[in-house]
């Protein structure tokens, strides 16, 4: 990834200008590479603690391109044919709609550290200040609401109708079921940092939570319980087309409740804690990684 994102600035991918030249297929394709790259720095940077490639302020230079243009150019054939052209558009509402909450996700993580930072190295202290505060809350729920109108087919892969080939039929569902599981998780596992984070700077009020510890545990246990959902509800084929982004965001989860079984006195939250962290750990072993056995390890410790 290092070496697309390293090509990506070389073709300054990041300015409009830039996709003048190619022609309109090669173009699209950069464009679409180009903000693919974007999400997935920002997922690495979450994930795995890598520092920004892909950031205006490293580059020093604004990012001018489009996500989408007025005449975007088809990939999947001639738009003549309907059925193509709703895929298409549906595959690109999801792809903007991913890339909006690794944006917005991150740019709130990103706020919280750099307010408390300025703060210290303006002699302040590292609270954070009413303004700071209510840009943090104003950001939440933009996020929150990141999802409030995601595609129809995306929602419901199933209802696909749009072709009498069954093989093409079913190819066409499986990349809508592969985005779906992408984005959703991609949502709850946000929610988790976000969460975790606020707790840690003692900002979860911003959240609309209280300072009570139970509550902010059962807090953690329901973010597990929506991706329980949703990892149940959805083809496992489309959690192995994940990969490693997948293991790395249910990891997160298994150990938030694991940290909660070794912190919590509220019978009823640890049955359901125990509950969800049994049915993500053999979610995680079904993916053949290794992630599942260090945490069976450590919860039987």
């Amino acid at each position: 990834m290092d070496e697309a994102m390293r090509l990506a600035v070389q073709m300054r991918l990041y300015d409009e200008c830039s996709y003048e030249i190619p022609d309109p297929i090669e173009a699209q394709l950069r464009r679409n590479a180009f903000w693919s790259l974007y999400s997935s720095d920002r997922s690495a940077c979450l994930l795995n603690s890598r520092p920004l490639q892909l950031d205006e302020f490293r580059l020093q230079t604004p990012f001018t391109t489009l996500f989408k243009t007025s005449q975007a150019t088809p990939l999947l054939g001639s738009h003549e044919s309907s059925h193509l052209h709703q895929i298409e558009e549906c595959i690109l509402q999801g792809f903007l709609k991913n890339h909006d909450v690794w944006d917005l996700g991150h740019a709130i993580l990103f706020n919280l550290q750099l307010f408390a930072t300025a703060n210290i190295r303006a002699g302040e202290g590292g609270s954070i200040n009413k303004n700071q505060q209510q840009s943090l809350s104003e950001s939440y729920l933009r996020f929150l609401s990141s999802l409030d109108r995601i595609a129809g087919l995306i929602a419901s892969p199933n209802t696909l109708r749009a072709s009498s080939d069954g093989q093409l039929l079913e190819y066409q569902r499986r990349a809508l079921w592969v985005q779906k599981a992408s984005l959703i998780l991609t949502y709850h596992y946000l929610c988790m940092m976000i969460l975790d984070r606020f707790i840690a700077s003692n900002l979860h009020c911003l959240l609309g939570l209280n300072d009570d510890p139970v509550s902010l545990k059962c807090r953690k246990v329901e973010f597990a319980h929506d991706v329980l959902e949703l990892v149940t509800s959805v083809p496992f084929e489309s959690l192995q087309a994940n990969g490693e982004s997948c293991v790395e965001k249910l990891r997160l989860v298994c150990a938030t409740l694991l940290e909660v079984l070794q912190n919590c006195e509220s019978v009823h939250v640890l049955e359901r804690a125990k509950s969800h962290f049994d049915a993500l750990l053999d979610v995680l072993s079904k993916l053949n990684s290794r992630v599942s056995e260090k945490l069976a390890v450590t919860c039987q410790s």
